[in-house]
């Protein structure tokens, strides 16, 4: 008797894993269809996706409500699927932005030198170069330390207020300020 019910137990528990299994199967939904349905859906399980649309999509979503880490990340995950499309310097340009805005100034600095070398023409060339100038002003050490990046940043700032013909007397930081609509930080160095 007691053999019995031992074995009756272990073949319901047996039953209900494989059915419960087959039925958690069925319940399970891809990204696109949690997002179409408005569920939460992680930046990982979007990038694992491999569904270049729908990162994108969700990416701009995070850029317009100012999401800087995640929307980075997204921009970063999809630009390898938009090499060649008309989107690609879009991308590019949104990626490095929101590398800028996130603080992240050192990968910022990566990726906008390089729009800066293959999208030479783009509409957004003017901010990507000012956004290049101050992150070389956000990095630059103090006084006491190697001036290799101070120089960098002084040259960049040269060279955007002599190719966008910022007027005389204005504030140099300030007016990059306004191109890259961003605010000035609490302790500036110049």
């Amino acid at each position: 008797m007691i053999r019995f019910t031992v074995k009756t137990t272990i073949l319901m528990l047996c039953a209900t894993l494989v059915v419960g299994t087959a039925f958690a199967r069925k319940e399970q939904l891809t990204v696109r269809e949690k997002v179409e349905l408005g569920k939460k859906v992680s930046v990982h399980r979007l990038v694992k996706s491999e569904d270049p649309d729908l990162i994108y999509t969700e990416a701009m979503k995070y850029y317009e409500r100012e999401k800087w880490k995640p929307a980075g990340d997204l921009f970063q995950a999809c630009q390898a699927y938009y090499v060649g499309d008309m989107r690609e310097d879009s991308i590019a340009f949104f990626s490095a932005r929101s590398h800028f805005k996130n603080r992240d100034y050192v990968e910022a600095t990566t990726q906008l030198d390089e729009f800066r070398r293959k999208f030479g023409r783009s509409t957004f060339i003017e901010h990507a170069e000012a956004m290049l100038a101050m992150c070389s002003y956000y990095l630059a050490p103090g006084p006491t330390r190697d001036q290799t990046i101070t120089t960098q940043a002084i040259i960049a700032f040269t060279e955007f207020i002599e190719r966008y013909h910022i007027p005389e007397g204005t504030y140099y930081p300030e007016a990059l300020f306004k191109a890259t609509d961003s605010t000035p930080p609490k302790h500036t160095r110049i």
